[in-house]
Order: C-alpha cells, then structure tokens, then sequence
C-alpha cells in the first residue's frame, strides 16, 4: 500500500472512531448524569448508573485529549487546522524525502504511523471501558482489579500514541530548521 493511500485510510478509522467516542461518551455521560441523580435509593442501579457516568466521562477525556493533541501536532507539521486528514501530518513529506530509501526506514514509518492510530483508538476503548466497568463493579469484586488494569492498559497506548506523535513534531521541526524547509 502506497503511503498517502496508508495514511488516508488511517486517517478516516482514526476520524470514524474519534466521532463515535465522542457521541456515545455524550450519550453515556448524560444518561449515567441523570440515572445518578434519579438512582439514590437503589444501590445496585445507582452503581450501574455510575458507571455510565465514570464511562461516559473518560470517553469524552480521552477523545478530546488524544483527538486535540493529534490536530496540535499535525498544526505543527502542516500549517493547517482545518481537519487532521493530511496525509503529509503522519510524517512529513521533508523527512520522507530526506530519509527516504523505499525499502528499509520508510516501510517502517508507515507502520509505526499506522500502530500509533490503531494504539490510540484500542487506548480509548479500553480507558473508557475499563474505567465504566470500575465504576459498575463493587469493591470486593474480582472484577475491580481487572478493570482497573485494563483501564492502566489503556491509559498506557494512548501516551504511547502520544509519545510518537510528539516525537514525529519535533523531528519534523529539527529537520525543517536543519534543511530550511
């Protein structure tokens, strides 16, 4: 797969799972709002309600910190905020052309660009799920610990995620004070 057909594909997952979390975190979060409120009484359903709160809530966290760091770096690599779709925004196209050798470093760009999406789309689904089945489980629970893990885990991809994008920034601000671009 050609770069720009790699990236663009990335891309659009990455815009496609950005719009969905932020939705149904809005929907979550609005819904578990109101059943906190409405669900005092009853301690099993206010715990559920709970959860769709705390769930609700680390969606809408995590779209917005992982989605507005993305649009922060591709404004640094590409000039533009009208959308993070460029696929110049992956890695850009001066430290393509300086390093490009077709077979070795490039090829592993392409994949590193490509698991950082698809490590911080899972990051976003484990947080949220992890920290909605947190919020749901009792303190005693078998479930507690494992849920606490997997919203770790999460929590983990997507500062990986991060880290490569941030990397990718500043290399492409050395490269462009290095070769004037």
């Amino acid at each position: 797969m050609v770069y720009t057909e790699l990236t663009s594909f990335t891309w659009r997952i990455f815009d496609i799972s950005i719009i969905t979390a932020e939705a149904l975190g809005w929907v979550a979060f609005i819904i578990g709002g109101l059943g906190l409120v409405a669900t005092r009484s009853n301690p099993a359903t206010h715990r559920r309600f709970k959860g769709l709160f705390l769930g609700g809530g680390m969606a809408l966290v995590s779209v917005l910190f992982v989605g507005g760091f993305y649009e922060a770096t591709s404004y640094i690599m590409t000039g533009h905020t009208n959308g993070i779709g460029h696929a110049e925004s992956m890695y850009p196209n001066l430290y393509l052309e300086q390093f490009s050798d077709n077979d070795g470093i490039l090829r592993i760009l392409d994949l590193s660009g490509t698991f950082s999406q698809m490590a911080a789309i899972t990051g976003m689904a484990a947080t949220t799920f992890g920290s909605a089945l947190w919020g749901i489980t009792k303190h005693r629970s078998i479930f507690r610990s494992k849920s606490q893990k997997v919203t770790y885990a999460g929590i983990v991809l997507m500062a990986m995620s991060v880290s490569e994008r941030a990397f990718a920034a500043i290399v492409h601000v050395f490269i462009s004070l290095i070769f004037g671009g």
